[in-house]
């Protein structure tokens, strides 16, 4: 899922107006549940679609099943994302309203690429190395590459750490070339 401009500053309003109501959890829970919900009943995404229905008419039926059961600040914004034609982005807002809250807690997720699972302690040892490095809390994630000879890749935010084995080899055998024509 890549995140749009819009749907970035969707989310980016919404994290201001949870914040200053003192509502950040509860919205950010609500919204990845909400988003579960939506997902195992597309007929709401063809209802919100349906330019055949009035908008006021689909923000009074998204109030009446949603009010009392999520914050109030919620059903506002999905009646805003109705009005703008705006509800088919709702994935690509929560993914990017989720990433800006666990970077206002000060959460950092990272994937461990490693070619078999890492063992609890080994996990245990790189959260706490990472944590330390990064001053974050970290959620550690362990992707399998069956590619991969060996070693480990990091990768969090726009970065990547490759102490793999194959891009070791790959460098050593660039080095050999080079000293052996140079």
């Amino acid at each position: 899922m890549i995140s749009s401009q819009t749907s970035s500053r969707y989310a980016k309003a919404l994290l201001a107006l949870a914040e200053e109501y003192n509502v950040l959890d509860k919205i950010d829970a609500q919204l990845t549940a909400l988003l579960e919900v939506l997902k195992k009943n597309p007929k709401v995404h063809l209802f919100a679609r349906n330019s055949a229905i009035a908008s006021a008419d689909k923000e009074a039926v998204i109030a009446r099943i949603f009010s009392g059961s999520v914050e109030i600040l919620l059903v506002q914004f999905m009646k805003i994302l109705l009005r703008k034609n705006r509800f088919h982005e709702l994935e690509m807002i929560q993914g990017d309203f989720h990433k800006l809250y666990e970077r206002k807690k000060g959460i950092q997720e990272v994937t461990a690429v490693t070619v078999v699972p890492l063992s609890e302690q080994n996990q245990i040892k790189l959260t706490a190395a990472l944590a330390a490095r990064l001053g974050k809390k970290i959620r550690l994630f362990n992707e399998l590459d069956p590619g991969m000879i060996g070693g480990i890749i990091l990768r969090y935010e726009d970065y990547e750490i490759n102490c793999s084995f194959k891009d070791r080899l790959a460098e050593l055998h660039q080095k050999l070339l080079h000293a052996k024509h140079g």
